[in-house]
């Protein structure tokens, strides 16, 4: 697989990055997410999703405690 170019579709890309479909559309349209349109999906080099979840690493969401 050394040089091979590795391609990967919207539920693949989703999957990697533990994100909806839909977010990955919408990273894809807003062009945070380098890709190519193909008919009606999306297809991201696996580079390319590697370099936005790096860039990107995940947020930790915080529960407010209720006030006592």
């Amino acid at each position: 697989m050394d040089g091979e170019l590795q391609l990967m579709n919207s539920k693949q890309a989703a999957e990697y990055l533990k994100v909806s479909e839909r977010r990955i559309r919408q990273l894809a349209k807003s062009g945070a997410l380098v890709c190519e349109k193909i008919g009606r999906d999306y297809i991201f080099r696996l580079e390319d999703v590697k370099a936005y979840d790096i860039a990107h690493p995940p947020v930790l969401e915080y529960r407010r405690r209720k006030a006592d």
